[in-house]
């Protein structure tokens, strides 16, 4: 009986021990599982906070956008505004077409279409530079043009055009900015009604 209470007792203190080292193994997989779940959740809460940072920056460029775009679009209300409306031109010519197609809301393109006296006087242009900053040249050109032809009293087609230069080139030349890419192309017409030429 002796020999079997040391076999019970040895086996007994063998299953303690095996216990033990299962325990441990069991403490020890439980804490790097844990430390695994820690940064698990650590990640989860970092690409929670860039989630959100992005979301709020994604926001802030809508907000932007929006801004800008209802910018350009009251750009384009004023820039549609200094070209010659339809029906003046109608009454001066009633058979016309005009092809006014930008690549942008806003454009270096204009036209102009004005009546002084028995003369009609028909420009289109071409200004440096697409989108706002043609547009900007667009309504200095046609700025230009109304100085010259309406408060300066100019009609002959050579002077129109010195004076649009010289006005152009004073503008620039007060901003600092006399570089030649800044311009425009432009045909111009002054039709004699009275004189047929």
């Amino acid at each position: 009986m002796y020999a079997t209470t040391w076999v019970v007792r040895w086996r007994t203190s063998k299953l303690k021990y095996r216990q033990k080292e299962l325990e441990s193994e069991v403490n020890s997989a439980t804490r790097e599982i844990r430390a695994q779940k820690s940064e698990v959740e650590n990640k989860r809460d970092e690409i929670e906070a860039q989630r959100d940072e992005l979301q709020s920056q994604r926001d802030l460029v809508m907000i932007q956008k929006k801004e800008i775009t209802d910018s350009i679009n009251y750009a384009q209300k004023i820039q549609h505004a200094l070209l010659t409306k339809e029906e003046l031109i109608r009454k001066w010519i009633p058979e016309y077409f005009i092809l006014f197609r930008p690549k942008e809301q806003v454009s270096g393109d204009f036209y102009y279409i004005n009546k002084v006296g028995k003369n009609l006087i028909i420009a289109v242009a071409d200004c440096t530079g697409h989108g706002v900053p043609g547009a900007f040249m667009s309504m200095l050109g046609i700025t230009a043009l109304e100085d010259v032809i309406k408060d300066r009293g100019i009609l002959s087609p050579e002077k129109i055009l010195d004076g649009m230069r010289d006005r152009m080139l004073s503008v620039f030349q007060k901003r600092g900015s006399n570089t030649p890419k800044d311009g425009l192309n432009i045909s111009l017409c002054v039709i004699d009604e009275t004189a047929k030429t």
